[in-house]
């Protein structure tokens, strides 16, 4: 089925002017690719909810063939630089094994730069990461979005002090609150009596306060994003409970492990520290380092992961999905102890999933 954006064909002309970068022949293509970006968000941002899905895929096929060769190549010297846009195959990057690990092929960061560009992303700036093969959004896209959406003033964001969740995991209130056209608004992330809808984030023996602090920052204004624009940039697995621009229910709350909880203080034997101008996290004990947002990207992998494993019919396809998802998180670079803790959550779901295959099964057979 073909879907043709109608919008896309603008009839500005784009400006040739060359200058001393840039040749006119290649600001073409540029404004062209730019005008496509804008035309498609607005057909999506308008359309029915069934026609959005084709309207996407049309604009996704729209905007990879407005990529020319030379603006790939352009787009590859970006990639793993302080100035464009990070990945988790940065070179040099080693497996667990000490085995080199290669870059994304070219076709993959075309797929994750599409969604990156249609979202509202930049290439420059850190806006977006290419983590486990997929486009994550940054802390600088979210700020990016509050700062320049129409009609918002008076911005404000508090986050409260963290607090011992689990034994990786820490706590925290937050809250934003902002004015749109005039009218107040905010989101709130407190333990109240209709659910506990706090921040968790994860805390390993090298999590410095500003490393914990900076993920539940990014939380926050992720879901703030959510709200003003729809957009599903949050975790699946995050303590957020209400989102009214997208689920509009009430999910599960965080089950609080700890009768008495703590604040967490940083262990002195082991110090995270952040280099501003690589915006990157070495961790002393492990010896690697990895995006600010790596300890987001597990949880999001691993949940998504896991609800894969739900939804499979029978222990073939159980087998096959568990196995290509562990391979997928050991094709990465995060730390062996984190793929460690991913493969075991995920045997535990198999192994959850084959039971509830199998009494199926047997309660089937009842019935005949």
């Amino acid at each position: 089925m073909s879907t043709t954006l109608t919008s896309a064909k603008s009839t500005t002309k784009p400006t040739t002017k060359s200058n001393t970068l840039i040749p006119a022949t290649t600001l073409a293509e540029i404004e062209r690719l730019d005008q496509i970006l804008t035309d498609s968000r607005e057909v999506i941002r308008t359309a029915k909810p069934m026609t959005r899905a084709f309207a996407t895929a049309a604009a996704m096929r729209e905007i990879e063939n407005a990529i020319t060769p030379g603006m790939m190549k352009d787009i590859l010297n970006l990639m793993d630089s302080p100035l464009g846009f990070k990945t988790d195959r940065k070179p040099g990057s080693k497996d667990r094994e000490g085995k080199a690990i290669p870059p994304y092929h070219e076709s993959t960061i075309k797929r994750c730069v599409i969604v990156a560009l249609l979202a509202g992303a930049e290439l420059a700036g850190n806006q977006f990461n290419i983590i486990a093969a997929q486009a994550y959004f940054t802390k600088e896209f979210m700020q990016k979005v509050v700062r320049t959406f129409s009609g918002l003033t008076r911005f404000e964001m508090e986050i409260g002090p963290p607090m011992r969740h689990g034994e990786k995991t820490a706590c925290m209130e937050g809250s934003a609150k902002w004015v749109l056209n005039g009218e107040p608004m905010n989101v709130v992330c407190r333990n109240t009596e209709s659910g506990d809808m706090r921040i968790v984030v994860n805390s390993h023996a090298t999590s410095g306060p500003d490393q914990v602090r900076g993920l539940a920052e990014s939380k926050l204004l992720r879901r703030v994003v959510a709200k003003l624009t729809g957009l599903n940039l949050d975790e699946e697995n995050d303590a957020y409970a209400l989102n009214p621009a997208i689920e509009g229910k009430l999910a599960s709350p965080i089950q609080i492990e700890h009768e008495q909880e703590q604040v967490v203080e940083p262990e002195s034997e082991s110090v995270a520290v952040v280099i501003e101008a690589e915006e990157m996290i070495e961790v002393a004990e492990v010896g690697s380092d990895f995006p600010p947002s790596i300890d987001d990207a597990i949880e999001a992998f691993t949940s998504a992961a896991v609800e894969e494993l739900k939804q499979q019919p029978n222990i073939t396809e159980l087998s096959k999905t568990i196995f290509r998802r562990i391979n997928e998180a050991k094709s990465t670079n995060w730390p062996a102890e984190a793929i460690a803790s991913v493969e075991r959550t995920l045997e535990k779901a198999r192994t959850a999933r084959g039971v509830e295959i199998r009494n199926s099964r047997g309660n089937a057979m009842g019935k005949v």
